[in-house]
């Protein structure tokens, strides 16, 4: 009987699986994650750290010690992984059949079709002064940025990164989402070009430069499906960062998410309901400040207000008939407030003279920013 050898993804994958679900310590962790590629080809027998700080001591059950005074001193080698445990985490298992080494595997294969896109990507990106004036720039984060890439007739969204692990998480987290309509899709990632691969996501997020003629244009399917995809996702373990920018919408499609993380402790449905309420509440103001010193400039932002009115009391109708209990409370609780602002500064902008007295206010804070004074000789 022929044994089939593992494949690199495959070995990859098991690695990866094992780091994320065995390992404590996020340094290591990293490193596993940063040299995976000759981890997976070497006959490394134990991973070992230099600790940086002094580490109370615990027993096997994760446990300190009773008076806790007891520690490890920096500077310590400590072993954090050894060939024996990581064969028996992967018997414990069942090996390449356990979704978590499965997902993986998977993306890790699907990425060689997209690596000669991503590296003529690269190799543009070389040569421009800043990653911003490529043309298929998307936008960045606070180490990765996101570029559109085309295959095969098809357009993608590529985030490119400066840590493995962060590829990891963002994948295998994406992975959840698997099927789920108006919630990003991963299809492929490569920890050796710290890389993840998404399809492009329909229709314009939700910023300055939101066409206020789209947002007049969403239905109150629209408004239901998205309540559907943020239980949806809220049920799976995700989590969604309501920043608008994170948020798009299409007239066809309806609204879309992207950038997803993993639910923690204070990720619970009805704060996530209330939270995207202010995200459409935010389009056509979020990500430019503008002095605000003629009237007309107040005037798009009550028309962008009454778009507003519309949009999150449409919005709560459909979180009514979806939520229930504690869930439907507390996203009422953030509704309402918001609901609350949007009338109030409605009243605010239809009154001449309280536009008036913003406008005096504004050019005080502009003439404060203008500097003053001149250079002399001496």
């Amino acid at each position: 009987m022929k044994i089939q050898a593992k494949t690199p993804e495959l070995i990859q994958a098991q690695i990866a699986a094992f780091a994320s679900e065995k390992i404590e310590y996020n340094d290591t962790k990293r490193y596993i994650f940063n040299n995976i590629s000759s981890l997976a080809v070497s006959n490394v027998a134990k991973v070992t750290y230099e600790s940086t700080s002094d580490e109370p001591l615990h027993d096997k059950n994760r446990n300190y010690t009773e008076n806790n005074t007891a520690v490890i001193p920096k500077e310590t080698e400590r072993t954090t992984a050894t060939k024996d445990s990581y064969f028996q985490y992967l018997r414990s298992v069942g090996g390449s059949h356990h979704e978590a080494i499965a997902t993986r595997n998977y993306l890790l294969e699907q990425y060689t079709h997209f690596e000669p896109d991503i590296t003529r990507l690269a190799s543009e990106l070389e040569i421009v002064k800043s990653q911003k004036d490529h043309p298929a720039y998307l936008g960045s984060g606070s180490n990765t940025s996101a570029f559109r890439i085309s295959h095969e007739d098809k357009e993608y969204a590529v985030r490119i990164s400066e840590d493995a692990m962060d590829i990891d998480e963002r994948a295998v987290i994406t992975a959840r989402a698997s099927g789920v309509p108006h919630l990003e899709q991963v299809v492929a990632m490569s920890y050796d070009n710290c890389a993840v691969v998404t399809e492009l996501m329909p229709g314009t997020e939700l910023g300055y430069d939101t066409p206020i003629e789209n947002m007049r244009q969403v239905t109150n399917k629209q408004l239901s499906d998205l309540v559907d995809t943020i239980v949806t996702a809220t049920g799976r373990g995700i989590a969604i960062d309501p920043k608008p920018t994170n948020i798009f919408y299409d007239p066809q499609e309806g609204f879309g998410i992207i950038d997803l993380s993993p639910a923690n402790a204070k990720t619970e449905l009805g704060n996530t309901a209330g939270s995207i309420a202010t995200s459409l509440s935010n389009t056509g103001f979020y990500g430019k400040h503008l002095s605000k010193i003629t009237p007309e400039a107040y005037e798009r932002d009550l028309a962008w207000h009454k778009v507003h009115l519309d949009l999150v009391t449409r919005y709560r109708a459909a979180v009514i008939d979806k939520l229930s209990n504690e869930a439907l409370k507390g996203a009422l609780g953030a509704i309402d407030k918001q609901i609350e602002y949007i009338r109030d500064e409605i009243k605010q902008l239809s009154d001449p003279g309280e536009i008036a007295k913003r406008i005096v206010y504004e050019r005080k804070l502009a003439e404060q920013k203008t500097p003053t004074g001149s250079w002399t000789t001496v």
